[in-house]
C-alpha cells in the first residue's frame, strides 16, 4: 500500500494521469461522434457511391500505425519546408499560428487526438452502421407516421434502438 501512496503523491504521475484522462475522453467522444455522423451519413445521406465511402473511410483503419505517424509527421512538419497544415496556414495568411505542432506541450495533444480520431473512426463509423443498418424499418416507419421526422425520428426511436451497439462501440473505444 505504500507504493500506491507514494504513487497517487508523486506530481508527474498525477500530471501523466490527468493527460491520458484528457486524451481517452477527446479521442473517444470525437471517434463516436464522427462515428455516428459518419453512420447517419452513409444511412440516409449518400445514395451513390456508398460502398466507396465506406471503403474510403476504413482505409486508415487497416494502415499500419507507423504508415499513419510518418504521414502524420509530414502533415504537422515545420522544416525543412511546411507540412499540409503550416502550409495551409501560410496560403490564409495565418503565420502567426504556425508552429512545430507535435513539438509544443500545448499543440503536441489535440495534434495527436486528431491523428488517433483520422486514423480510428473509420472503425467506429462501420460499427455503428451496421447498427443502424440493424434497426427494425417497421418502427421507422410506425414514427414517420406518427408524426415523427428528422432529428426528432433518429432521438426517440433510431438511437433508443442503438444503444446496444452504441454502447459495444464506447466500450472499444475507452
Amino acid at each position: 500500500l505504500g507504493g500506491y501512496l507514494q504513487l497517487f503523491s508523486d506530481r508527474q504521475f498525477l500530471s501523466s494521469l490527468v493527460i491520458t484522462l484528457k486524451y481517452c475522453v477527446t479521442v473517444s467522444a470525437f471517434q463516436m461522434i464522427l462515428g455516428l455522423s459518419l453512420a447517419f451519413l452513409f444511412t440516409y445521406g449518400i445514395t451513390r457511391f456508398r460502398t466507396l465511402a465506406r471503403t474510403v473511410t476504413f482505409l486508415p483503419v487497416v494502415l499500419p500505425i507507423v504508415a499513419v505517424g510518418q504521414l502524420f509527421s509530414k502533415i504537422y512538419d515545420i522544416a525543412p519546408t511546411y507540412g499540409l497544415v503550416n502550409s495551409l496556414l501560410e496560403l490564409f495568411g495565418l503565420e502567426e499560428y504556425i508552429c512545430a505542432w507535435i513539438g509544443l506541450p500545448q499543440t503536441a495533444l489535440p495534434a495527436l487526438c486528431v491523428q488517433d480520431v483520422w486514423m480510428t473512426m473509420g472503425f467506429y463509423a462501420i460499427i455503428l452502421y451496421a447498427g443502424l443498418v440493424d434497426v427494425p424499418a417497421n418502427l421507422v416507419e410506425a414514427g414517420r407516421i406518427d408524426g415523427a421526422h428528422g432529428l426528432t425520428l433518429e432521438r426517440y426511436i433510431t438511437l433508443p434502438l442503438m444503444r446496444p451497439v452504441i454502447g459495444t462501440a464506447l466500450i472499444y473505444s475507452l
